[in-house]
């Protein structure tokens, strides 16, 4: 008696949701003939352990059937673990409405894998080969799960009025382990200016954020950069410049990366990115865990058409063209003309008399900082009023810098002592109708600044620091006053003289 058998390769990945194991199946319908028993069936992973979206090759064997044709379709399986073997409901097959109805050779591979129970964004590369022992099978698993063969044995037969079908289903599983690895990124790349016909240097920081260390597959692990230009800021019609190497990357860890110099031919906004572990491998030499961040934005650059420090403009307004004669240009490869900070400072007022206060302020232009000697600025290019209060006479400095130099403005502030005044009368009374003699007497003033000045209209301009004055014949009592200006040309007076006139009698 002949035994028939029909073989169901069936490949497996599995995830357990409320006890349900969903899976994406592909079903290979073999039937034949054997006199040797059930088929049986073998799976291994080549490699076991990889990084999210990496490549696996699973190796399917299988004895015991003759020839196969393919379908593919959703199948569910029920079972206690993703390790038990599972209970297989239907499926499309033996049909070809899903395929090429005439599979020649080939790798099936499974382009991608979804994440919901069916996993219908699945999709697939389906040329197969009609009959073999051995089916390797090419997936991109983004999760750690076992991959699942499975052989459907059927034997079925009619005896007399009796007929019967009987299946049977090995099952292998092998474990892939998926683990985090490596994620490179490159910065944007720096400087953003560059001079037309003049190479620049472009670096750009290469990082590796991930939680293993980049290793390039190069002799000595190196993975390579690239650098790119665009004249659009989409980064459409760019071309690659440059190439830089960089040494395995510690975890959590970044490196900047030199690209061989370029020279911009013409004046406007270039655009430029850098890439980490590009070329000459799409996905680079490197086994990340995210491929689709290796690269910055695309970052402007302006390029001019001579630096300003040469180009005979006075580009700053400060009246100067050029290096040397500009302050604000180090070299004439200096791009920028920086111009020399600008203060005002003063001192409110500008002479005092000792123990009384001055007012300081200050404001500058083109300048970053500024320091004090005497007194604090904290570093502010502009402040006040700072009140000061000097013993002596004190002169204060300001020292101001900026890209353009730097300017140091000063003022002095003048300590005087106060004016001493002194007046009085060589007799405290007269006569009738008498002048009164007055004597007086100042320093610390201003030179012929002074007057005596009286309650009977009197007022005498005073000449030198001391002497004597004669006032108008006096019928009644008056009041004299000594006035001058201090050297802080404010006005000082001493302490009023009054003159008394003496009483007549009358005898009676």
């Amino acid at each position: 008696m002949k035994y028939s058998f029909a073989f169901l390769i069936t490949l497996s990945f599995f995830f357990i949701s409320g006890g349900t194991a969903y899976a994406e199946t592909t079903d290979l319908s073999c039937y034949g003939y054997s006199l040797s028993g059930p088929g049986s069936v073998s799976i291994t992973a080549s490699p076991s352990t990889v990084t999210p979206g990496q490549p696996v090759t699973l190796t399917i064997s299988s004895t015991g059937w003759l020839g196969c044709w393919a379908s593919v379709g959703n199948s569910y399986y029920y079972g206690p673990n993703p390790t038990g073997i599972p209970i297989y409901y239907g499926g499309p097959y033996p049909s070809t409405g899903y395929m090429p109805s005439q599979p020649t050779s080939g790798t099936y591979v499974i382009t991608s894998i979804g994440s919901t129970p069916g996993w219908t964004g699945a999709s697939y590369h389906v040329p197969l080969p009609m009959a073999f022992p051995t089916e390797q099978v090419t997936v991109y698993p983004t999760q750690s799960g076992y991959w699942t063969a499975m052989v459907v044995q059927h034997d079925g037969g009619c005896v007399s009025f009796f007929c019967y079908d009987f299946y049977n289903y090995p099952t292998v599983s092998t474990y892939v382990n998926v683990v985090a690895g490596p994620d490179l990124t490159a910065g944007a790349p720096t400087p953003t200016t560059a001079t037309v016909n003049v190479p620049v240097s472009l670096t750009a920081t290469i990082s590796n954020l991930g939680s293993n260390n980049a290793v390039g597959n190069t002799i000595y692990g190196y993975f390579d950069n690239w650098l790119f230009v665009s004249p659009n800021a989409d980064g459409s019609n760019g071309t690659a410049i440059g190439e830089a190497w960089t040494a395995p990357l510690n975890a959590y860890s970044s490196e900047p990366a030199s690209f061989p110099s370029y020279t911009f031919t013409s004046p406007g906004t270039q655009y430029v990115r850098a890439c980490a572990d590009l070329p000459p491998l799409w996905n680079g030499y490197v086994a990340e865990s995210n491929e689709g961040n290796n690269c910055s934005a695309w970052t402007a650059v302006t390029v001019i058409s001579q630096y300003q420090c040469s180009d005979g403009i006075d580009n700053d307004g400060n009246g100067k063209i050029d290096y040397p004669t500009d302050p604000g240009c180090s070299s004439p490869t200096d791009n920028v003309e920086y111009p020399i900070p600008s203060c005002s400072f003063s001192a409110s007022p500008t002479s005092i008399t000792t123990g009384h206060s001055s007012s300081l302020s200050w404001s500058c232009s083109n300048a970053t900082s500024c320091t004090g000697t005497n007194f604090s600025t904290g570093g502010a290019t502009s402040g006040g009023p700072t009140i000061v209060s000097p013993s002596s006479s004190t002169t204060y400095s300001l020292s101001c810098s900026g890209t353009g130099g730097s300017t140091n403005p000063s003022i002095t502030v003048t300590v005087n002592p106060p004016g001493n005044l002194s007046l009085s009368a060589l007799k405290p009374t007269v006569q009738p109708n008498t002048p009164a003699s007055l004597s007086w007497s100042a320093t610390n003033i201003t030179a012929d600044s002074c007057r005596i000045t009286g309650t009977n209209g009197n007022s005498f301009p005073l000449s030198g620091s001391s002497g004597t004055r004669t006032t108008s014949a006096l019928s009644t009592e008056a009041t004299f006053t000594l006035s001058c200006t201090d050297l802080n040309g404010s006005s000082v007076s001493s302490a009023p003289v009054t003159v008394k006139i003496t009483p007549k009698f009358q005898e009676f």
